[in-house]
């Protein structure tokens, strides 16, 4: 994961083994679904990529987008009398 100015922020490398569906032609491509929890402190709002590598080369990538939570209303009641 790298921020928009292209610093890594986090790395998680993983080995797997896909098998091949008996309904899956051979050298087909197919989809195959990761998931996986973790807590990534960000620098703050901006834009973020996640990139996927397979043997060191670049397959994916997906954008998101960090915003700021808005600040709530001040509240300004009356003093008692």
């Amino acid at each position: 994961m790298e921020s928009q100015d292209a610093i890594e922020l986090a790395t998680l490398g993983l080995n797997f083994n896909a098998g091949r569906p008996a309904t899956l032609g051979q050298a087909e491509s197919q989809r195959i679904t990761l998931a996986f929890q973790a807590a990534i402190p960000l620098p703050g709002p901006g834009t973020y990529v996640i990139k996927a590598l397979i043997n060191d080369v670049e397959s994916k990538q997906t954008v998101f987008y960090v915003q700021p939570l808005p600040t709530p209303p001040i509240v300004i009641t009356p003093a008692a009398t």
